[in-house]
């Protein structure tokens, strides 16, 4: 039986492809597609930047470099910095390094270390893409501002409307139609606002706010997902506090929800499955939108297919 639980590299070429085998659960989507393409409901975690670049040509962090960089940042000397590795920080979680970083740094160095990392010119290919997909609503976790900067690229197609950031539960109350991107860990741009209102949620102490005072919000953001199909990609569900509203709402599985990230895995295909009614793709977020366009065509234009990406990034719309 295959393991794969280790961590996977986040200092990859966005764009190169890896040919895997045929995933049943792939083809269920698929098979699918006519049904669930109408209440299509999209999740980015952290996977789906892995392989972008900030302004400094960095590429962006997972959650266990972040942690090793605020450390780095913020707690060590010129001799630790030094004499640091990969074990040193053991089992240390990010929430728990960014809450000492911000006891001894304070928060507004914490919050401009995060812009300032997170702060991308131009967004990937993949994320250029996803409103061809046609969502109902974007969700995500992630800092970047990288779905934006994607989805104003094909702003005034059919059905691309305007996107309307969400960083807390209000009702949207506007007269023109808008796609709602929620984002309630929030946002660079609103990064010195206070939690639930755009401001970052790094530390131990700002999850123990989103359980606890913003429990209400995250319930009202969730609260439609039982009536689309939900697409998860580059997302692990370690997030305590969205991850434990997201369990008790599975509890009533009336569609089918999918998974994207690269684990090929048999106890953890199970376990997704068993306890939240997701069927996990072992794909990456690329290979899944290429592998995904090529079966159903869901890129109407022919510009942004895949093969078109030289041409793209030629003319400065993508990474």
């Amino acid at each position: 039986m295959t393991k794969d639980h280790g961590p996977k590299p986040d200092d990859i070429d966005p764009y190169e492809r890896q040919f895997l085998p045929p995933d049943g659960n792939f083809e269920n989507l698929v098979s699918n597609w006519g049904r669930l393409n109408s209440r299509l409901t999209i999740f980015l975690g952290a996977g789906a930047s892995v392989g972008a670049k900030n302004r400094a040509g960095q590429l962006l962090p997972s959650a266990l470099r972040l942690r090793d960089e605020i450390w780095l940042e913020f707690m060590c000397n010129d001799e630790e910095r030094r004499a640091f590795g990969p074990k040193t920080l053991g089992m240390m979680t990010l929430e728990h390094a960014a809450a000492l970083a911000e006891a001894r740094a304070g928060r507004g160095a914490i919050e401009e270390y995060l812009t300032t990392r997170f702060d991308c010119i131009r967004p990937l290919w993949q994320h250029a893409v996803l409103p061809f997909l046609g969502p109902k609503a974007l969700f995500t976790t992630n800092y970047d501002e990288l779905i934006e900067k994607g989805w104003r690229l094909q702003i005034g197609r059919p059905k691309t409307e305007e996107i309307f950031l969400r960083h807390n539960a209000a009702h949207l109350d506007s007269p023109a139609p808008r796609m709602s991107l929620f984002k309630p860990h929030g946002t660079m741009e609103l990064a010195a606002r206070q939690i639930g209102h755009g401001g970052l949620v790094i530390t131990m102490f700002d999850y123990f706010r989103m359980i606890g005072d913003y429990k209400g919000m995250i319930e009202r953001f969730l609260s439609d997902f039982n009536q689309s199909c939900v697409l998860f990609i580059g997302y692990a569900f370690m997030d305590m506090d969205i991850g434990a509203e997201l369990f008790r709402l599975r509890q009533d599985r009336k569609i089918p929800w999918y998974a994207v990230f690269p684990r090929d895995d048999a106890d953890v295909r199970r376990m997704y499955e068993q306890k939240f009614g997701i069927l996990q793709i072992n794909r990456r977020s690329l290979d899944f939108l290429v592998e995904l366009d090529d079966r159903v065509d869901f890129i109407a234009d022919k510009k942004w297919k895949f093969d078109q990406l030289s041409d793209l990034r030629g003319a400065g719309f993508i990474q």
